[in-house]
């Protein structure tokens, strides 16, 4: 908009700014956006500043349900071959985002302080500038969230013996008073990595991998792992609010993206059986009057006992 001041904002002004956004941005990102745009200009309402809004009846991109494509939910096998071939010192990120549904900024954050006994506790997320030198701030609060808000997630047995051959690795960095996992190295060495400069390593991770699709293009990003920790988890019969919790999405639009192609047959991922390490089957009992019926563990929970969401809040 310009040099434009509050009282010069035109509802034209208004409908190029969006879409110039939506050049650049999702839908749903465009949505949060104007959130903070329209607030602005009703408190200058308020005060009386300007007679009305220009936002109003401001024309949005419209946001789809987002039905996840089962063909962009790699396999267990898939999620092995780029932790397999991403440089090592990332190989746990791979796992913390497949096997805890982290988000690619939330597990880069991954500190020594969110690990509990058989859950992790996500805080916070790595801002997208920190790894400037200049960053006043390189930890955020979660997506959605108020700065102190945590969530807890149950974590495998598998991604414990993950995070402690890391630790004999790598060790760990001092990043704002708290033990860092993940730094950048080479040239960059020591500097927090986030999701912009975390893509082009997962990126070469696929290609390498031979995951490409029918335009040589890599076929996975590193958030088709958070969907494969979603289908996961539902072909497993674990209920959709403790999925949803566990995700820490906020609205129920996209907690249903998950009930549709997300979620394949039980037992399968890609029709592809899973192996004991990632899923594990416990008998089914009959159901008692008065509790709800026992569902099967999956690799998900396995090792870290059942949890019980209703004792953890997010």
């Amino acid at each position: 908009m310009g040099r434009k001041t509050l009282t010069g904002v035109e509802r034209a002004d208004i409908d190029r700014f969006v879409a110039a956004l939506s050049t650049k941005l999702s839908a749903s990102t465009v949505h949060d956006r104007m959130t903070l745009v329209r607030s602005l200009f009703q408190t200058a309402v308020d005060e009386r500043r300007i007679p009305r809004s220009p936002v109003d009846g401001a024309k949005l991109p419209r946001v789809g349900i987002g039905a996840v494509d089962e063909d962009a939910i790699p396999t267990r096998e898939e999620v092995d071959l780029i932790a397999r071939h991403i440089g090592p010192c990332y190989r746990l990120s791979v796992y913390l985002q497949a096997g805890t549904g982290l988000r690619v900024s939330e597990a880069l954050a991954f500190a020594t302080r969110c690990r509990r006994a058989g859950v992790l506790r996500v805080r916070e997320q790595v801002s997208r500038t920190a790894h400037r030198a200049d960053c006043p701030d390189r930890f955020r609060p979660l997506k959605h969230r108020t700065p102190g808000a945590y969530r807890d997630v149950p974590l495998p047995a598998f991604l414990e013996r993950e995070i402690d051959a890391h630790l004999r690795r790598w060790g760990v960095t001092s990043v704002g008073g708290r033990d860092v996992l993940f730094v950048r190295r080479g040239a960059a060495a020591g500097a927090m990595p986030t999701a912009t400069t975390y893509g082009p390593d997962f990126r070469r991770a696929v290609r390498a991998a031979g995951l490409l699709g029918r335009d040589r293009t890599p076929r996975y990003t590193p958030h088709t792992l958070r969907h494969f920790f979603a289908s996961t988890a539902l072909a497993n019969e674990v209920p959709l609010h403790e999925v949803s919790r566990w995700l820490g999405t906020r609205r129920s639009r996209r907690r249903s993206t998950f009930t549709g192609t997300c979620c394949p047959p039980r037992g399968s991922v890609g029709g592809r059986p899973w192996s004991r390490r990632w899923a594990r089957r416990r008998p089914t009992r009959p159901r008692r009057r008065g509790r709800p019926p026992d569902r099967p563990g999956c690799w998900i929970v396995a090792g870290s006992g059942r949890p019980n969401p209703s004792s953890r809040r997010s």
